[in-house]
């Protein structure tokens, strides 16, 4: 019981850590599911004292509202608790794994602790404890009644608390950004200007020119959603207000192993016609799609560029334009290898122009 005790403990503790300066590692670890879990956890532990003290009060007249109903939330909230913590713990201090293997690791783990807890409970030796004598009275009754709307509402205030810093923090996350997009001088980069392969620093140095900084975060610091893609090396951006003379909101950079490989851009909605006018004259759109974007169900067009593809589609109601571009090299990277394999029953990632017909200067065989 006391161990997990301690276990419901540090779910409670995870929960209440935003309120608390940590290193940026952790706090990036505890983000998400660990908050979740340890929310559970908590709500388990207040159901589990809600029943033992109603035995308690009951004595004699208990009905075993532990055994029957408080036992299972104490299972399950140590449950969440180990895995709240375990998740932390893996994120924290292996911040390189991706989510399928992190989760993996985080439920092995989580399963073998409760294995050997159980182990240990049942080792232990029986020891009979006698619940008080008392009497279903109507005082007792109005006690119990009491205390069960005092931890109802305990468990409701922490519901609140916890939306609550949600929803300030997001107001305050766009109010920030709101004032940094209309202080942002505007984004007059285009594509060919950044090539792939720039290394952070020189990406950074390039930016400055036009009045930007861009704020830059290594894989360890990031969640695998919050990079542009999963396995990305570093990840930078920086809030704008207008790019190429259209209303945008942010620019995003993603570098792999070579260097820079991938700039996102979210624009307005009522910014997709200035949007794709742009794209037209910017480059040769392709004729083939390149699937389908799973939110609006429209096809995503390209744009060949002299330094890579630009991808983009019509946006569903209501949502941001993103345009998305990834370097030639790193096309390249993915697309030769079917190239040179042309047995290949399916092309690993479903591109069928030769990557020479875009830029006749690549030569696959430079790419195995």
């Amino acid at each position: 019981m006391l161990g997990g005790g301690l276990i419901l403990l540090a779910g409670v503790l995870i929960l209440l850590a935003g309120r608390f300066p940590l290193p940026l590692g952790l706090y990036t670890a505890l983000q998400g599911p660990p908050m979740i879990l340890s929310a559970i956890a908590a709500y388990c532990g207040i159901t589990v004292a809600l029943a033992s003290i109603i035995d308690r009060i009951d004595g004699v007249d208990a009905v075993a509202a532990y055994h029957h109903v408080g036992r299972w939330f104490w299972w399950f909230g140590q449950l969440t608790a180990l895995l709240a913590c375990t998740l932390t713990l893996i994120g924290f201090f292996l911040p390189g794994l991706g989510n399928g293997v992190r989760w993996g690791a985080a439920v092995s783990t989580t399963f073998c602790s409760i294995l050997l807890i159980a182990f240990l409970d049942q080792a232990k030796p029986a020891t009979r404890q006698q619940l008080p004598c008392g009497k279903n009275t109507p005082a007792n009754e109005m006690l119990k009644t009491c205390l069960a709307l005092i931890l109802m509402a305990v468990a409701g205030m922490l519901i609140y608390q916890r939306y609550a810093d949600y929803r300030a923090r997001e107001q305050g996350y766009a109010a920030s950004d709101e004032a940094e997009r209309r202080a942002a001088k505007p984004w007059i980069h285009e594509f060919d200007t950044l090539p792939g392969q720039l290394s952070v620093d020189e990406l950074k140095s390039r930016v400055a020119l036009g009045g930007h900084r861009l704020s830059c975060f290594s894989r360890a610091e990031l969640e695998p959603q919050n990079r542009l893609q999963e396995d990305d090396t570093h990840d930078c951006w920086t809030n704008i207000g207008e790019a190429w003379g259209i209303p945008a909101h942010i620019v995003v950079f993603g570098f792999g192993q070579h260097g820079l490989r991938s700039q996102m851009l979210r624009f307005p909605h009522a910014s997709w016609p200035l949007v794709e006018a742009y794209l037209e004259r910017l480059g040769q759109r392709q004729a083939q799609t390149f699937g389908v974007d799973p939110s609006s169900r429209r096809p995503i067009s390209g744009w060949r560029i002299d330094s890579g593809l630009v991808f983009s589609s019509a946006p569903p109601s209501g949502e941001e334009v993103v345009v998305l571009w990834n370097a030639k090299d790193e096309l390249a990277r993915l697309y030769c290898r079917d190239e040179l394999s042309p047995k290949a029953a399916k092309k690993q990632y479903g591109y069928t122009v030769p990557v020479a017909a875009l830029w006749p200067e690549i030569n696959c065989r430079d790419f195995r």
